[in-house]
């Protein structure tokens, strides 16, 4: 069962990559489809904007031991509270602003 929207997730390394590899293979551009471990900024505008779009994600955040990543859009929804890897002594973050108008991942 997948992370629900808008919920803050912390989950075994497995399921975190099942989770990330569904969103982002799921979204592919001229037979180009996102890498499961590459930045999306490294991407160009076409592809960024296909899997950025508001309609071809869950807003969510999902946390593993290794890995914490925010899926998220500008008044779409915004986790509150400090965020960090499931790993004691992890470094931990704030998300501040989203921003307006700028896809953020």
């Amino acid at each position: 069962e997948s992370c629900p929207a808008q919920h803050v997730c912390a989950v075994d390394n497995s399921r975190f990559a099942a989770e990330i590899a569904e969103w982002r293979r799921g979204n592919c551009v001229d037979d180009l489809c996102v890498s499961d471990s590459q930045f999306i900024s490294q991407y160009d505008s076409p592809v960024r904007s296909q899997l950025l779009g508001s309609t071809s994600f869950t807003p969510k955040a999902l946390v593993s031991a290794d890995r914490l990543e925010i899926v998220t859009l500008s008044g779409v929804w915004q986790p509150t509270g400090e965020l960090g890897r499931s790993t004691p002594g992890a470094s931990r973050v704030s998300l501040v602003d989203v921003g307006e108008d700028t896809p953020q991942a």
